[in-house]
């Protein structure tokens, strides 16, 4: 929680709420779940406490049978503009929802009747004037279960929060190992045409952040890494500066070994990995220079010499630890 306090004396004192947003946006990352809320008080002696619930949105869509509207009325200079999209190919063209008409006259009623081979999110179009929540629209069509998923694209299109809630984490380990792994071409796409909504609207970013490899590879892997960094650390409060130092310099390596692996030559190659680091230097000190000896190939750090649960379980709680202190002016000391 944050706490504010203004004097006021014989004038009136105008306090705009937009000084907060940025604060806003910190606690509602606090959990990373899209239907989080934060509770605004506003008191002071002599006057009642008024209180402001504020989430992510302010309208939701609503489906019945084969329609879809919102729960706000739409004026004439409100544009709003609801799109269908593959969940399992992000790189698939949205498909734009039409609004039905009455006399020439917009009823904010939007046709649905298009037939799901995978399931689909209705969500707010780019250029929107109106945002809402993300609706999701299962598939029109039976999808076949495998116990062998190594593909982003068939993890999400059989992911279900309780019956296979652990769909996509399964995949995330090859994602992590090669650097090949055609899932990487998914997460590229999924930033590249989407970064317009909140990163919680995925379930494929949730499970992300919890898996610190897969973190550290996407910053080798990403067509744009220093923006989609910081897109994890403010929706997520992901730490970069948590992640092992083993684990930087291992996908360093791999990421040197696949420049090698496609026929570039060494010196090629080492630039490539220099300016990679550079960089990443935009969103981690860990790789300016004055500290790249710490993950460079000669440097030998003793590992600690924990149990293989604690080496396991450590990087985690070290995000949960700092999501719990977020607030805390005086943390770390």
């Amino acid at each position: 929680s944050y706490y504010w306090e203004y004097k006021v004396t014989d004038k009136v004192l105008e306090v705009s709420l937009y000084e907060f947003r940025h604060r806003i946006r910190e606690l509602l990352a606090a959990s990373g779940e899209l239907d989080d809320e934060v509770r605004m008080v506003i008191g002071g002696a002599g006057c009642r406490e008024q209180q402001t619930i504020i989430g992510r949105y302010a309208t939701e869509a609503q489906q019945f049978n084969e329609t879809v509207s919102f729960n706000v009325k739409l004026e004439n200079d409100l544009v709003i503009k609801p799109e269908l999209i593959n969940l399992a190919d992000p790189a698939e063209k949205p498909h734009a929802l039409q609004q039905r008409y009455s006399n020439g006259v917009a009823t904010g009623v939007f046709e649905l009747n298009t037939k799901l081979s995978q399931p689909a999110l209705i969500v707010p179009s780019n250029n929107t004037q109106l945002a809402f929540r993300a609706k999701f629209i299962p598939s029109s069509e039976p999808i076949e279960r495998s116990n062998d998923v190594k593909t982003l694209n068939k993890a999400v299109a059989l992911f279900h929060p309780v019956t296979n809630p652990n769909a996509i984490a399964d995949v995330l380990p090859m994602l992590a190992n090669d650097f090949n792994h055609s899932s990487g071409r998914f997460i590229n796409d999924l930033f590249a045409n989407y970064s317009h909504l909140p990163m919680a609207t995925f379930e494929v970013w949730k499970a992300l952040v919890k898996h610190t490899a897969c973190l550290s590879a996407l910053a080798f892997k990403a067509d744009n890494p220093v923006q989609l960094m910081e897109r994890l650390k403010v929706e997520f409060n992901v730490i970069w500066e948590l992640i092992p130092l083993s684990i930087w310099r291992s996908h360093i390596v791999k990421f040197r070994q696949m420049l090698l692996d496609i026929g570039l030559p060494e010196k090629v190659v080492d630039n490539k990995v220099k300016s990679k680091l550079e960089t990443l230097s935009e969103f981690s000190p860990l790789f300016e220079k004055q500290c790249c000896s710490l993950i460079d190939d000669q440097f030998i750090q003793q590992e600690a010499n924990l149990p293989a649960v604690f080496q396991y379980c450590l990087p985690e709680w070290s995000q949960d630890l700092a999501r719990v202190h977020l607030s805390d002016r005086e943390w770390p000391a």
